[in-house]
C-alpha cells in the first residue's frame, strides 16, 4: 500500500497512457469519416462545404491547421487518424487542467494526477459505444467544445472576483469559439452569459450587469457572418434527426446521470458560500434547460437529443461532483447517499473498464488487422487495387451501425498513396454504393468497367 502511495504519480501517468493507447484505433465511424475527408480540402472549401452540414466549421480549420504544422511532409491516412484522435486528447487535457482550477475555487483541493484519474473513470467519457460515449478521443469537435466551454465558465468566474478587463475578453473569446465549434456549445455559452445577466440584473449590481448585457450583444454580433452564410442555410435545408428510439434512450440516460450526480452537487452547493452557490446553480439551469429545450424539440418536431450533445455542461458538473464524493469520502460530518456512493465509487469505475476491456480485446485485433490490410495493399503494382484480396478477415462489431464497413477504411488508406481501390464482386460494390455516407473516390465504378476491359 505504501509502495502505491509513493509511487501514484507515476502509476496514475502509466495508466492513463495505456488507457488511451487503447482509444488509438485506427477504424472510423461516419461522421469521423466525414472529418478526414473534410480536412483534405482547401480551407475555403471547408467553410463551403460545412455550410451544408449541421455543424460550424472551426474545429475542421483547427484540425488541418494543427496536422499541417505536426505533419508537413508526405504521409498517409493513417497518421492523420492517430494525429487527430491525439487531439483531441490534448483538448482534452487542457481541459481537465481548468476543471482542476475550477474545482479548487469550489474548496476541492485532492491530488491533481487522482483528478485527472477521475476524469478518465466518469462513464460518459469512455465507454463501448464508442461513438457516443468517448468524446476525448473520437475525431469530432466534442473535446475542442468541451475545452472553450470549460474556459467561458472558468473566465466568467474570474471576472466574477476580479473585474479584470482581460476577463472579460477572455470570455467573449472563448464564448465566440465555442459558437464556431458546435450549436450545442454555442447555447451552453450563450447560457453562461445570459444567466449572469439576469444575477446580476437581479442583485442591482449594475457594473457586472451590463458587462454581461454588452458580452451578449458582442457574442451575437460576431456570430451573424456564420448566421447568415451556414446556419441559415442549415436550418432551411437541412433534416437532421436520430432515430427517436435513441433520443428517448439518451434522455433517459442524460437524467439518470443528473440524478446520481446531483447528490454530492447538492453538498457540495451547501459546503460553498452564497457567491459561488450562485455558480454552481447556473451551472446546474444550463444543463437542465439544455436537455429540456432539446428534449421538447425531439417531441414536438424532430427527435435531435444525443447525449454527446451536452457533454461539455454535464462533464463540469459530473466531474466536480466525484472529485467531491472522493474527498469527503471519509467525512462524517457529510454524509452523502450509500447508493451514491456505490453508483460514484464502483459502479463509475466498472462501466469505464467494461469499455477499456472492449476497446483492448475487440477493437484492437480489428485496428491491427486494417493496419495488416493497407500494408499487404500498398504492396500491390500499379495504380488500380483490387480490395478483395484482402488477407486479414475484419469483422464489422458497431451496434449502434455508426461505423462504415471496412471497404471505406481500405479506401481511405489507398487514397492517400496514390492508388485507386476497386472491387468485381457485384454484390459487394452495390453493399459499398448503400454504406458509403460521403461521396469519395476509394471505389470509382468507372475503374471496374476499365478494368474488365
Amino acid at each position: 500500500m505504501s509502495f502505491l502511495k509513493k509511487h501514484s504519480k507515476i502509476i496514475t501517468i502509466l495508466f492513463l497512457m495505456i488507457l488511451i493507447s487503447a482509444y488509438l484505433k485506427l477504424w472510423l465511424s461516419s461522421d469521423e469519416y466525414f472529418t478526414i475527408e473534410m480536412i483534405k480540402r482547401s480551407y475555403h472549401s471547408i467553410v463551403y462545404v460545412d455550410s451544408f452540414d449541421v455543424h460550424p466549421p472551426l474545429y475542421y480549420i483547427v484540425l488541418k491547421f494543427v496536422l499541417s504544422v505536426v505533419l508537413p511532409f508526405k504521409h498517409t491516412v493513417i497518421l492523420d487518424i492517430l494525429f487527430s484522435r491525439l487531439f483531441s486528447v490534448l483538448c482534452t487535457i487542457l481541459t481537465i487542467h481548468f476543471l482542476i482550477k475550477i474545482n479548487n475555487y469550489f474548496g476541492i483541493t485532492i491530488k491533481k494526477h487522482i483528478q485527472y484519474l477521475i476524469f478518465f473513470l466518469i462513464p460518459n467519457v469512455l465507454f463501448a459505444d464508442n461513438m457516443n460515449f468517448s468524446p476525448s478521443i473520437n475525431i469530432r469537435m466534442y473535446a475542442l467544445a468541451t475545452l472553450f466551454v470549460v474556459l467561458t465558465m472558468y473566465y466568467c468566474i474570474k471576472y466574477n472576483n476580479s473585474e479584470k478587463i482581460i476577463y472579460q475578453v477572455f470570455i467573449i473569446l472563448f464564448a465566440e469559439l465555442s459558437a464556431y465549434t458546435h450549436y450545442y456549445a454555442a447555447v451552453i455559452s450563450g447560457l453562461f452569459i445570459f444567466l449572469y445577466f439576469l444575477y446580476f440584473l437581479y442583485k442591482k449590481e449594475i457594473k457586472q450587469c451590463l458587462f454581461y448585457l454588452l458580452s451578449g450583444i458582442i457574442f451575437f454580433v460576431l456570430y451573424i457572418p456564420w448566421i447568415v452564410y451556414g446556419l441559415s442555410v442549415q436550418f432551411r435545408s437541412l433534416a437532421f434527426s436520430a432515430p427517436l428510439y435513441k433520443s428517448v434512450i439518451q434522455f433517459i440516460i442524460a437524467v439518470f446521470i443528473i440524478l446520481i450526480f446531483i447528490v454530492p452537487y447538492i453538498y457540495l452547493y451547501k459546503n460553498n458560500n452564497n457567491n459561488k452557490r450562485n455558480d454552481l446553480r447556473i451551472l446546474f439551469f444550463i444543463n437542465v434547460i439544455v436537455i429540456l429545450i432539446t428534449t421538447i424539440y425531439s417531441v414536438i418536431k424532430s427527435p435531435i437529443f444525443l447525449i454527446r450533445y451536452v457533454y461539455p455542461s454535464m462533464i463540469i458538473m459530473e466531474f466536480m461532483s466525484v472529485c467531491f464524493v472522493i474527498q469527503h469520502f471519509k467525512n462524517k460530518e457529510i454524509r452523502i447517499n450509500r447508493f451514491i456512493k456505490f453508483s460514484i465509487l464502483v459502479l463509475m469505475p466498472v462501466v469505464s473498464l467494461v469499455s477499456f476491456v472492449h476497446e483492448s480485446l475487440i477493437v484492437s485485433p480489428i485496428s491491427i488487422n486494417l493496419y495488416k490490410n493497407d500494408r499487404y495493399f500498398s504492396s500491390f503494382k500499379g495504380k488500380y487495387v483490387n480490395i478483395d484480396k484482402a488477407k486479414y478477415i475484419v469483422k464489422d462489431f458497431d451496434f449502434n451501425h455508426s461505423k462504415l464497413n471496412n471497404d471505406t477504411e481500405y479506401g481511405l488508406y489507398l487514397e492517400s498513396i496514390g492508388k485507386v481501390p476497386y472491387v468485381t464482386n457485384k454484390d459487394r460494390y452495390k453493399y459499398d454504393l448503400t454504406n458509403r455516407a460521403y461521396p469519395s473516390i476509394h471505389f470509382v465504378p468507372e475503374t471496374v468497367k476499365y478494368m474488365k476491359k
